[in-house]
């Protein structure tokens, strides 16, 4: 999925549920989150991720990121 970032599979569970709990899940404590899978709707697989981070209030911005599959 990933060809130019250094992104790389997980070697196992708990390093892959480290990983959720550490960047991911902790994004849902903020009053607000911004982090989306996208589904193929015909068939349920997700495909993808959506997100947008970097939110700065006072300029009005945000960095919008995805990735596909």
């Amino acid at each position: 999925m990933n060809k130019f970032l250094p992104w790389f599979p997980f070697q196992s569970i708990e390093a892959t549920k480290e990983y959720l709990y550490t960047n991911i899940y902790k994004a849902y404590e903020q009053e607000i989150a911004y982090r989306y899978a996208i589904e193929e709707k015909a068939s349920h697989k997700v495909i993808g991720y959506i997100g947008i981070s970097g939110v700065d209030e006072e300029k009005g911005s945000a960095e919008l990121g995805y990735g596909l599959l």
